[in-house]
């Protein structure tokens, strides 16, 4: 029987060669690859301002970026995010606060379609931008993360903060939310689509 000495440093190295290569492919075409299994690819910048209509308001939003997502958990035919930016009277105590929305809709639906809300990333009173953080287990009706949930694997290494300590004008606010910087669109658009798949919004 002969017996094989494996060097674990060098099989580490090349490993993270190997892994590395892959990653720097991805990167030249300007794509992420997310712990989810989704590839995001940066779209156009959205050249015409968007006006998304609620029940009862319209929204315009003068700017933004669409992303193409595929990979585990989405359509085939894959899916057209948009992170489109505007500002939000009275939220929070603040009569003009930042905003960054994410919007999604299959690929292959037609231009001009309405697009669907997946999950809303407002300005908070620390430079960063937050939102909500459902809670899996108890989706239907609509309950978010609370500091006494257990805190989903996938936000093991992520910034989660309490309203509270997130809005001045927020005495008591228990509910948890994701914490990230303001230009970190990848980060927003992975978090809309599990918040959007958690919610059957594609």
């Amino acid at each position: 029987m002969c017996l094989m000495i494996i060097d674990v440093e060098t099989l580490r190295r090349e490993l993270y060669g190997a892994v590395n290569a892959v990653l720097m492919k991805y990167e030249m075409l300007g794509q992420s690859i997310t712990k989810d299994g989704l590839t995001i690819t940066p779209a156009e910048a959205l050249q015409q301002p968007y006006t998304h209509k609620w029940p009862k308001v319209e929204d315009t939003f003068a700017e933004g970026r669409y992303y193409d997502v595929s990979g585990t958990g989405v359509p085939t035919e894959g899916l057209r995010v948009l992170v489109a930016r505007n500002t939000q009277n009275n939220l929070w105590g603040k009569p003009q606060r930042p905003a960054a929305m994410v919007f999604g809709k299959l690929r292959t639906k037609k231009e001009g379609t309405q697009l669907t809300s997946y999950v809303a990333f407002p300005a908070d009173d620390h430079g960063t931008f937050a939102a909500v953080i459902p809670n899996p287990v108890r989706v239907r009706p609509r309950k978010v993360l609370k500091p006494n949930d257990p805190l989903p694997a996938r936000f093991a290494s992520a910034v989660v903060k309490r309203n509270d300590e997130l809005f001045d004008s927020c005495e008591r606010g228990p509910s948890l939310r994701l914490v990230v910087q303001p230009d970190d669109e990848i980060a927003m658009v992975e978090h809309g689509l599990w918040v959007a798949s958690l919610r059957n919004r594609f």
